[in-house]
């Protein structure tokens, strides 16, 4: 279980000291910024990134799909020859006994 910390009441004003002294600055800013800016651009070019991604999904789906099969192809070719390869070792490995002092 965590010791609880409890802070004496100088400790905390030294903290709120030290964080109004350090933020300071922050207090001058007014208005909204760029970001009130940004985000109303953003809501108002979201939906038409969205037609212009479905509509690039639907014009690159031949080329998905055939690269698709072709990688699945190659996966299908590489776990074969893994498995194969696996298996001339594993022969191997069984077909010799191993040599110890008491044999």
């Amino acid at each position: 279980m965590r010791q609880l910390y409890y802070p004496s009441p100088r400790a905390t004003a030294d903290f709120d000291r030290a964080l109004d002294a350090d933020l300071g600055v922050y207090h001058n800013q007014r208005g909204g910024g760029i970001g009130g800016f940004l985000k109303k651009l953003f809501r108002s070019v979201a939906p038409i990134g969205k037609t212009f991604l479905q509509k690039g999904f639907e014009i690159a789906k031949p080329g998905l799909q055939t690269a698709g099969n072709e990688l699945v192809n190659a996966a299908g070719q590489y776990a074969a020859r893994q498995i194969e390869t696996g298996t001339n070792k594993l022969t191997k490995k069984i077909g010799k006994r191993k040599r110890d002092a008491l044999s």
